[in-house]
């Protein structure tokens, strides 16, 4: 082989890990590596002025840069990261200036060599087919845009990321990797960190003759095996576990942590209390019922500009649910599991059928973010359907709402006490 195809070979598996190119055949790639420019820049240099409106397009290749935006905000990228996939600061004009803080290597392309190849704000194909984000040029509404179409594309190409929160993650992961013999004992550390378990339950589907992803963490970890399920744990662990730099998105993550574990809590309670035949279900629904806002919590991490805290509530507010909704549907888990997610921020919702799983995961809901003080006092327990047909509102249900509201009080720091208590 000569030195210039060693070098066209080298560039076009550069070029393959950037999400734009990672399809496209080898020809194509070596084309596109002749039109564009291959470009070093020392420390302090400047790659892109805030406010530019050159029609160029940048993708990181080596070394790490600073986005910094025009309120001061900032936000450090590394080409190792998964932000690096993407290109750097697409929009024009430029709402970031870019500088290197390490020697860099990068592409520079030309917009209209770029669009013969594809259309740089295409929405992907799962978008396109039913799930519709349209992605608007307006500065408040580009992150939440960018966020979606990343989430979507990356579902539909099965490479979806999901980050446990590590300072919690660490902790579950070191006693289920303990743990030799008990596969009760998992499905419990299981349920206390949502990306890991739900993780563990779609691993389960390829152990079926049908397919279909185990109902509950137990029935996961007997299908597996513990072997398996430590496998996965480590894996989790060291590579999709974060903890954030952001103070916003440190604290988005651990009240997600919390509310998860609590809304688990009060359903295995409900579930308990009306005989359910399976409570194990409904406190794993009730784990991942904000498997949506942990998606966007995971993406934002890794989001190539400073996130605004506004910008990312009023994204969860708007697409949480939805996420979660597609997400778990696309990981073919039983429509009533979806059903119970999609709900569970549907306060009014009045479903005369005997099915009462929903009605528990919108109850824990309720009363978890009351207890945190989340809920904004637009509804009161007794005007909630859920509320009735749970029967909350019969005699003796005083004494029942009391457990729940002490549960919802007391589930993080029981877990958090479990957790200090078995661990060294």
């Amino acid at each position: 082989m000569t030195t210039s195809d060693a070098t066209l070979s080298t560039r076009i598996e550069q070029m393959r890990r950037f999400k734009q190119f990672s399809e496209l055949p080898d020809d194509l790639l070596a084309e596109l590596s002749e039109k564009c420019e291959w470009l070093d820049a020392n420390k302090s240099s400047v790659l892109i002025e805030l406010g530019s409106d050159e029609k160029t397009t940048l993708f990181l290749l080596e070394g790490k840069v600073r986005l910094t935006a025009e309120d001061g905000g900032t936000k450090v990228i590394s080409h190792q990261g998964h932000a690096a996939r993407s290109p750097i600061s697409r929009l024009r004009p430029s709402r970031y200036q870019v500088v290197a803080i390490t020697p860099v290597k990068y592409l520079k392309f030309d917009n209209t060599i770029l669009a013969e190849v594809y259309d740089v704000d295409e929405p992907s194909s799962l978008i396109s087919s039913g799930y519709e984000v349209n992605e608007s040029r307006q500065e408040d509404s580009d992150m939440q845009a960018q966020l979606l179409v990343n989430i979507y594309e990356d579902l539909n190409q099965d490479r979806l990321h999901m980050y446990s929160w590590r300072p919690l993650g660490l902790k579950v992961a070191e006693q289920i990797l303990k743990e030799r013999t008990s596969a009760a004992r998992i499905a419990e550390l299981l349920l206390m960190d949502p990306a890991l378990a739900i993780k563990v339950i779609r691993a389960s589907a390829r152990q079926s003759l049908a397919g279909t992803p185990a109902q509950n963490c137990h029935d996961a970890v007997t299908r597996l095996g513990i072997q398996a399920v430590h496998r996965l744990t480590f894996l989790n662990l060291f590579t999709e576990s974060v903890e954030p730099d952001s103070p916003i998105l440190t604290k988005a993550y651990q009240a997600n942590w919390q509310r998860s574990i609590t809304v688990a809590a009060i359903s295995r309670l409900l579930a308990d209390n009306r005989d359910h035949e399976n409570s194990d279900t409904v406190a794993l629904a009730g784990l991942v019922h904000d498997i949506g806002e942990l998606i966007i919590l995971s993406y934002a991490c890794n989001f190539p500009a400073p996130v605004e805290e506004s910008d990312l509530k009023e994204c969860i507010q708007m697409y949480a649910a939805e996420v979660g909704k597609v997400l778990l549907a696309h990981w073919g888990m039983p429509h009533g599991f979806v059903s119970m997610v999609a709900e569970s921020r549907n306060w009014e919702r009045d479903d005369p059928g005997q099915n009462i799983d929903t009605d528990i995961i919108l109850m824990s809901r309720f009363y978890t973010e009351l207890a945190r003080k989340e809920h904004k006092g637009a509804h009161r327990a007794s005007k909630l359907p859920a509320y009735n047909k749970l029967r909350l509102n019969e005699t003796g249900g005083e004494a029942l709402v009391d457990k729940i509201k002490e549960t919802a009080r007391s589930a993080v720091d029981e877990t958090n006490s479990f957790l200090q208590a078995t661990s060294g």
